[in-house]
């Protein structure tokens, strides 16, 4: 995943910011007592009629991990956190839309919210040393921001969307009427005419060209869907070339209607864009594949790239299962247990999941 992918998709939400700056906030925060807690929830995974779900609810969750741990006194600190967020419980059923990511620890005053847009299916608990970041990461990346744009003769609608949240602008696109009317009906006049129409439209369309290029650079993305009629389509499409808009472009679908509802706007646009996103995908391992002296590939080769500075793209594929290990002093990258640590001399390690470890070291 680009750099530049990640610090672009990180949005402000109701609940907090999910920016680059406060993951790095997360990622530098280490409890000795291994009690710092990640929660991820949305809401809609775990339905209340669903009864072989149930052991997956929120209340689950923690009943579970607390028959596990067996929390005593020495863990109020834990506790306290795990009854803030089954108390949030009743927040998340009134709001349910968002994946909701509660970061934790007590003992270090650190209470972190935040909500994203995403559609991803998560429920999750995890306590440890550090905070569990790359599952909100992965949330994030599935929000990039991307716009659509509905075009009728002489009028258009604009929308921006971050995962399943779509809003239209509200300033909306300068209208036009792009059409003509004669009392003259001779044939000499309805070619004038004809061409005065023509001309009127290609003049719109310029015109909207630009309007969208700006809309995309204000909202700061880098994608826009179009919705129109396929004749509209060969107006258009060439405007939007001369405008520089060719890179821009995701595709293009049939708009039935002028006037459809946002949430049909969505679902029209959402498989354009997520078709863009895997031909993006593609396009990077083809890359690897033609140049495999510019890449690397496996964790122990990345990590060691990424402590040389090397790395200006990072793509973290399925690693679940895979361990590495820290220093338990200074938090050096360790593939083994191995010996002592090369930085502080320390020889005790800490476990850490491996796409963890990777993500750490592409912020630091």
């Amino acid at each position: 995943m680009k750099t530049s992918a990640i610090i672009s998709g990180m949005q402000r939400g109701p609940r907090g910011w999910a920016s680059l700056e406060s993951l790095m906030s997360l990622a530098n925060i280490r409890d000795e007592k291994s009690q710092a807690v990640s929660f991820y929830f949305k809401w809609s995974s775990f339905p209340d009629t669903a009864h072989h779900e149930e052991m997956l609810s929120i209340e689950g969750l923690l009943d579970g991990f607390k028959r596990e741990h067996r929390l005593d006194a020495e863990d109020l600190n834990l506790s306290k956190d795990l009854a803030r967020i089954l108390k949030a419980e009743e927040q998340i059923r009134q709001a349910p839309a968002p994946l909701r990511a509660i970061f934790a620890c007590n003992s270090k005053n650190i209470w972190h919210e935040v909500d994203v847009p995403s559609d991803q299916s998560v429920g999750s608990l995890d306590v440890a040393r550090y905070f569990r970041l790359v599952p909100l990461l992965r949330a994030v990346e599935s929000c990039t921001p991307y716009c659509v744009a509905l075009v009728e003769h002489g009028k258009a609608r604009a929308f921006l969307v971050h995962g399943e949240e779509i809003k239209e602008d509200d300033r909306g696109f300068p209208a036009s009427d792009v059409t003509l009317h004669a009392e003259d009906s001779r044939v000499g006049w309805s070619h004038h005419i004809d061409g005065k129409v023509d001309e009127r439209k290609k003049a719109y369309f310029k015109q909207l060209a630009g309007e969208l290029r700006l809309f995309l650079q204000q909202n700061n993305c880098s994608d826009l869907v179009i919705g129109c009629r396929q004749d509209l389509w060969s107006e258009l499409a060439p405007q939007l070339k001369e405008a520089g808009m060719d890179s821009a472009l995701a595709g293009n679908f049939h708009l039935a209607s002028f006037d459809i509802i946002s949430g049909d706007v969505l679902r029209a646009a959402k498989r354009i864009f997520e078709e863009r996103q895997r031909g993006r995908y593609t396009k990077f391992w083809d890359h690897v594949r033609e140049e495999p002296a510019h890449s690397a590939i496996g964790v122990q080769a990345v990590l060691q790239d990424l402590g040389a500075g090397r790395v200006q793209q990072l793509f973290l594929g399925d690693l679940r299962g895979v361990e590495a290990f820290e220093c338990a002093n200074c938090s050096e990258p360790r593939l083994g247990a191995g010996d002592r640590c090369p930085v502080c001399g320390h020889s005790e390690v800490a476990p850490i999941p491996a796409e963890e470890l990777l993500f750490r070291r592409a912020l630091a």
